[in-house]
């Protein structure tokens, strides 16, 4: 009943543990799932922002009169917005809706192509605009850049440089204007939708799976409290029948324990001597009588207590009693003139072992009776004898 009750209660405990643990790695990958949905809906929403800052700075370019510190502005502009255009495309949340949809992935593929060709103009008239402000040009940060910059004053002509990264940048400007702000737009409002709707469906199936598992533990908790209502009212049954056997045996063991005592008291009453002795001639037990006389028993043999002797005494028949498994009988008589007799009886002890119970009497007093009786009679014979001779 022990073991059931410890197997149960590891089960039940391993059921926990493992109802916790899913629990709390739902949590964690929901908490990192969600944190990577709100870095890239972030990053899609700021995306057009920052694409139309660079739109600004890039026109603001054409008209500028401090061209050292507007240009040193615009790269700055132009490098943040490639460092999120690149996290926006690499990113987790838009590989995926790549994968699961084509028309997506053409638009995701056709921006590329828009970015790759405008980064392109965009280096390009920065390098051109890098070695305008090497030429030999007065008043950089005073004049119009489509005005005053780079003109040759006697020929009428502008300098190359400055031709180039005009052209750069007007076709920047053409190519965002009809096909990438537009399409940039709609590509980060389709991501944008995607991880609203995936953020939903996340809570939606976290907060069910979270249900589920809280239901199954209160369900296991019902179980538990029923399984122990049961168990405790057949703890009480078994406790009630365990109180009735015990008053049994109590009673079982009263009536023993007063047989035992009478038969006690009839071996001691006995005024003979009565010992139990085992196959190795040990003493198991002997009565008052033989405590009287030779003292209590100390885990000694019957030939060693009683006869001081070595060796098993000529006439014992304890060897041949337990062979035979019968009752045997025998007389002794001692140096001293005394006669005892000895009755051998075999039983098998409750440890399965054959012993024999030895009842010692003396019967010399019987024996010098016996012996007057014969002698009158053998006198009374001799006197009719003579009588008759």
């Amino acid at each position: 009943m022990i073991k059931l009750k410890s197997r149960n209660l590891f089960i039940y405990g391993i059921f926990l543990f493992f109802s916790l643990g899913i629990l709390l790695t739902v949590s964690v990958f929901s908490n990192l799932r969600l944190q990577t949905f709100n870095e890239t809906h972030s990053i899609a929403n700021n995306l057009l922002l920052n694409w139309t800052k660079v739109e600004i700075l890039t026109r603001k370019m054409f008209m500028t009169y401090e061209l050292k510190k507007n240009r040193k502005a615009w790269m700055v502009v132009i490098n943040q917005f490639q460092n999120d255009f690149q996290a926006f495309i690499n990113s987790s949340i838009t590989l995926e809706i790549i994968k699961e949809n084509t028309n997506f992935q053409h638009d995701a593929a056709m921006i590329e192509m828009y970015w790759e060709v405008i980064h392109t103009r965009l280096k390009n008239a920065d390098k051109s605009l890098t070695k305008l402000l090497e030429e030999d040009i007065e008043d950089l940060n005073s004049g119009n850049l489509l005005v005053d910059y780079g003109e040759d004053w006697h020929t009428g002509q502008y300098s190359e440089n400055l031709i180039a990264a005009i052209e750069d940048l007007r076709l920047c400007l053409t190519l965002s204007h009809d096909s990438f702000t537009k399409s940039l737009s709609q590509v980060s409002h389709y991501v944008a939708e995607n991880i609203q709707t995936q953020i939903k469906r996340l809570y939606f199936s976290t907060l069910l799976l979270i249900v589920f598992i809280f239901g199954s533990i209160v369900i296991f908790i019902m179980y538990r409290l029923m399984e122990m209502a049961q168990s405790s009212e057949a703890s009480q049954k078994h406790a009630s029948e365990l109180l009735n056997e015990i008053e049994v045996r109590k009673h079982a063991e009263e009536l023993l324990q007063s047989e035992r005592e009478k038969l006690y008291g009839v071996l001691n009453a006995m005024g003979e001597g009565m010992y139990i002795v085992n196959r190795d001639f040990n003493i198991e037990y002997q009565n008052a009588t033989l405590d009287k006389t030779y003292g209590k028993v100390n885990e000694e043999r019957c030939f060693n207590k009683y006869a001081k002797s070595d060796n098993p005494c000529k006439y014992c028949l304890v060897q041949k009693t337990i062979e035979s498994g019968e009752i045997q009988q025998t007389e002794a008589s001692l140096d001293d003139g005394r006669s005892f007799e000895f009755i051998y009886s075999p039983f098998i002890d409750v440890d399965g072992n054959p012993k024999t119970i030895i009842l010692w009497y003396e019967n010399t007093e019987k024996k010098r009776i016996e012996a007057e009786v014969m002698n009158t009679s053998h006198l009374a014979s001799i006197g009719e004898l003579a009588a008759g001779v």
